[in-house]
């Protein structure tokens, strides 16, 4: 694991039990190792603050956690540092209901951070016109169409291309970089969207998208939704949830929705990116 990656051991066991592989929730970088390796800071801090304690344990309380048989010991998540018995009144505290809720409150945390992946290019589907970088994370527009094989999954007239991995449930977000390009398309696709002629946006459509073109916004509803922005977002955050059929857009600066299609989800459903705008879209 990497060294900046600190878990509870309970925590990142039963991420390891319910993936079936010893990876890291945040970077997915897969282990060999059958032990992880203790984070040695965290000890020593912990050893640090005990011994300034006294015997007691942290703040002197000497309690033991009811899982795992040790004493309590209190971590800030969001300054990562150890919490003093001097930063918390201890008559207001219940430490053991508190402590006994923070593996819980983790791995709820885990879990929101687990979905949230980059989304690799799949370069089987990318229109001629559309170039991928070498990490298959990025693209551009070319002029010139490059030499592919048209293949059933290459999308021959629209300008887009799908992530190489699809969903067909939970909830999953992305972050897109759209930086000042003027034209550009996000949202999702249906496994099943037609990658040859130019696709309809009627009812019925295979796909929940944006975007952004002439200096507007619009919704690929049926007929088009102009959106209205109060600014002009460098990165836009994408959030499916299949199995209530939502796709939200926001802007994560200040977290404001841009819009939400509400639809009902019976197949997978792809990411879908395009830094250009064809014209043969009805």
């Amino acid at each position: 694991m990497a060294d900046n990656h600190s878990f509870c051991r309970s925590c990142l066991e039963q991420s390891w039990e319910e993936k079936g592989s010893r990876e890291c929730p945040v970077c997915k970088r897969k282990s060999s190792m059958v032990n992880p390796p203790l984070s040695l800071a965290l000890k020593n801090l912990c050893d640090t603050i005990r011994k300034e304690r006294g015997p007691g344990g942290v703040g002197g309380f000497g309690t033991l956690c009811r899982l795992h048989g040790q004493e309590l010991k209190l971590f800030c998540l969001s300054d990562k540092v150890p919490v003093l018995p001097s930063d918390i009144s201890t008559p207001l505290v219940d430490v053991a209901r508190h402590v006994g809720s923070l593996k819980y409150r983790v791995w709820e945390k885990m879990q929101e951070i687990v979905p949230r992946c980059p989304v690799t290019l799949d370069p089987n589907t990318a229109h001629p016109n559309q170039s991928l970088s070498e990490q298959l994370t990025s693209l551009t527009c070319s002029v010139e169409k490059s030499f592919f094989p048209n293949n059933p999954e290459r999308f021959d007239v629209s300008n887009y291309v799908l992530g190489s991995e699809g969903f067909s449930s939970g909830k999953h977000w992305w972050d897109v970089d759209v930086g000042d390009n003027p034209h550009w398309v996000l949202g999702v696709a249906r496994a099943s969207i037609n990658r040859k002629g130019p696709i309809s946006v009627c009812p019925g459509q295979k796909l929940c998208a944006i975007w952004f073109y002439n200096g507007e916004y619009q919704a690929m509803t049926s007929p088009l939704k102009r959106l209205r922005l109060q600014r002009r977002p460098q990165r836009i955050r994408v959030q499916m949830d299949w199995d209530k059929g939502t796709v939200s857009f926001y802007d994560p600066v200040d977290k404001t929705q841009i819009y939400c299609f509400r639809d009902k989800f019976t197949e997978t459903m792809f990411p879908l990116f395009s830094n250009s705008i064809s014209d043969r879209h009805h």
